[in-house]
């Protein structure tokens, strides 16, 4: 469950700082590389407040599966 990183209150519901926001879908360009899964680790670590996440990488990556958020996401091909 996603949370209000200020009062933990669950999102999208109203928070008691009116700050709560959840992105419909977030892209990581080049998920497979190096400067991706960093990016990839931060967005598990910080909880980041997405519906979808899309990975995006090369054609010899395409197809991969990444887990992400307890959740298995197919690679796709960045054309």
């Amino acid at each position: 469950m996603v949370r209000c990183r200020n009062c933990a209150a669950p999102v999208p519901a109203y928070c008691q700082f009116g700050t709560c926001t959840v992105f419909e879908t977030v892209a990581v360009v080049g998920a497979t590389g190096a400067v991706g899964s960093i990016i990839l680790d931060l967005l598990e670590a910080r909880d980041f407040p997405a519906k979808q996440f899309r990975l995006l990488a090369s054609a010899r990556s395409a197809g991969s599966k990444i887990t992400l958020k307890g959740q298995e996401i197919t690679v796709e091909e960045l054309t």
